[in-house]
């Protein structure tokens, strides 16, 4: 028949020992190696979850600091297509048909101008001194400084820019011409 294998039924067989000493390579591992490795592998985890998790909240913070800059600009580009008019108010440079783009009508941004402010030539003067720097020969009152504000209200972000309106016939001496 084939070969014969020997069994040792001496000493503490069948108690879970093995005969002879034991060699590390076959040792495994011990509870404290066990525990330690748990550990470490737990503490990475719960890292990585945790950069995850911030990684995804500043993304939807861009989200929807992109989504406020798009209806800044929209709104930014409808009130200066409006007609050029001297001293012009808040209102008169308000877009009366403008909507965000890409919003749902009952969570959509709020755009207003905050303030309006004239070229002289020179310098910047408020709204209040404009009808007397326009009746002053000297004053150009070629351009208009509009400052934006945008709201999202539901996500927690306002947005402010400043626009600058020139009128076409008489620039020539307007910041940026």
């Amino acid at each position: 028949m084939g070969g014969e294998q020997s069994v040792n039924i001496e000493g503490n067989a069948g108690h879970g020992e093995r005969d002879g000493p034991r060699s590390r390579s076959n040792a495994g591992f011990s509870l404290i190696e066990t525990l330690i490795a748990i550990v470490i592998v737990g503490t990475v985890l719960v890292s990585a979850g945790a950069a995850m998790v911030t990684v995804q909240r500043i993304t939807d913070q861009n989200r929807i600091t992109s989504r406020v800059e798009l209806a800044l600009t929209s709104y930014g580009e409808s009130m200066k297509a409006l007609t050029f008019k001297k001293c012009a108010t808040t209102t008169d440079l308000t877009p009366s048909d403008w909507v965000a783009p890409g919003f749902s009508a009952g969570d959509a941004p709020v755009a207003v101008i905050t303030t309006v402010s004239y070229w002289t030539g020179s310098a910047w003067r408020t709204a209040a001194q404009c009808a007397a720097d326009t009746a002053n020969p000297a004053v150009k009152n070629s351009a208009q400084q509009v400052v934006i504000t945008v709201d999202w209200p539901g996500r927690n972000r306002t947005i402010v820019g400043t626009i600058i309106k020139r009128d076409p016939l008489a620039c020539a001496t307007c910041p940026g011409s």
